[in-house]
């Protein structure tokens, strides 16, 4: 998490996108799949519905570094319906609206774990 360039609006996608891999269990192509609308809050924590393997719905709740990631990255983002995780051109301005493959998910966790010395990682 502390790869990710905090203060950049990519750099806190980049730490939501983390959150949401490590910290929830999610497949990149889950990851890629979430609009703003499949978080939700549930008591004092943050709740995600995710489609997963053969389009089965499940609930993950989301533990306290995850869900101030992800709230941190909607702080950037704002509450427009939609991709929750938006594409970002090299400069770190996110692209309002225009969702992420799960291949861009992969390069984002490969991009972060080099920048942290991370030797080996599947995404």
């Amino acid at each position: 998490m502390d790869a990710c360039v905090y203060g950049s609006p990519s750099g806190a996608r980049d730490a939501a996108v983390i959150a949401l891999g490590y910290g929830a269990g999610l497949r990149r192509t889950e990851i890629a799949g979430l609009s703003l609308g499949d978080l939700h809050s549930e008591g004092d924590g943050m709740v995600v519905r995710v489609l997963g393997k053969g389009a089965k719905e499940r609930l993950v709740h989301l533990d306290d570094g995850a869900a101030e990631a992800i709230a941190d990255y909607i702080e950037v983002r704002g509450e427009q319906p939609g991709a929750l995780l938006w594409s970002a051109p090299k400069g770190g301005k996110l692209n309002a609206g225009a969702g992420m493959s799960d291949e861009a998910v992969a390069v984002i966790l490969k991009k972060q774990a080099t920048r942290a010395g991370v030797q080996k990682l599947s995404p």
